[in-house]
Parts: C-alpha cells; sequence; structure tokens
C-alpha cells in the first residue's frame, strides 16, 4: 500500500520562507528538512532564493547520492540532533501532544517547556563531570 504524499510541508516551506530568513538576520544559508517537504516546487524556491538545499529526497538512490555530499550530510546530522531535542520536549515535558489552545498559550507552553529542559540539562551537569572525573581515575 503506498503512503498519500502530502503537500502541505512543501507549500509551508514557500510560505514562511521569508520569515525564516527575516528571523535569521538574513543569514540563512540552507534549509535542511525530512522527506515531506521534497518536492520540486520547494528545490526550486530554494535554488531561486540561492539557498543550500539539505531537503531528504523521497528518492533513496537520490538520498545515498546526496550523502556523499559532505556539506549535506552535516546539514542532515544536525537536523537530526534537534529533531531528537523536539522529540524529548513533546514527549518529556509536554507529555505528548500540547494541550494548549491557540499560537499565544502554545508559544507560553513551548518555552515553558524549554525552560524546564534546560534546567533538568543544567541539573545533570555536575553528576556528568563527577562521572567522567571517576572513568578517568578508574
Amino acid at each position: 500500500m503506498k503512503r498519500a504524499d502530502s503537500q502541505g510541508d512543501a507549500r509551508w516551506l514557500a510560505a514562511r520562507l521569508p520569515l525564516i530568513r527575516e528571523k535569521c538576520a538574513r543569514k540563512l544559508s540552507g534549509i535542511a528538512a525530512d522527506r515531506g517537504f521534497d518536492s520540486r516546487a520547494s528545490a526550486r524556491l530554494l535554488e531561486k532564493a540561492d539557498l543550500f538545499n539539505a531537503i531528504c529526497p523521497k528518492n533513496p538512490r537520490q538520498m545515498t547520492q546526496c550523502l556523499k555530499d559532505k556539506i549535506f550530510a552535516k546539514a542532515i546530522r544536525r537536523r537530526a540532533q534537534t529533531e531528537g531535542r523536539v522529540g524529548i520536549l513533546k514527549n518529556v515535558f509536554f507529555g505528548g501532544i500540547p494541550r494548549a489552545k491557540g499560537f499565544e498559550n502554545r508559544q507560553l507552553q513551548v518555552s515553558w517547556a524549554v525552560l524546564a529542559h534546560n534546567l533538568w540539562v543544567a541539573a545533570r551537569l555536575p553528576w556528568a563531570e563527577d562521572q567522567r572525573q571517576r572513568a578517568q581515575a578508574a
């Protein structure tokens, strides 16, 4: 059974790219995204905007070719790290799907989750340092 491809991500990128560029103080050099964003329109949009295209291709052979490019591979690796943190925020600090209604309320909920996450990470730093010192002493 073939899954239906959503064109929502590609349209979202086209609609949000100007805002993303503005928020990055016009220092944006490329876009990395998952296969849902892959489309001819997205590729043309990034080419026209003179941005590096690190969107994962839907075609597995194309993906293999793209991964040979060091810049592409590095962009995808960085994206994966970010996705991991987003997953932690969503699953650990939200307990699943954010329940807040409306953009402002969700923005506030995300802000609190990010603060709680950062405090959690900072609180673990002394323990991690202690573990590192114990491993070196052994």
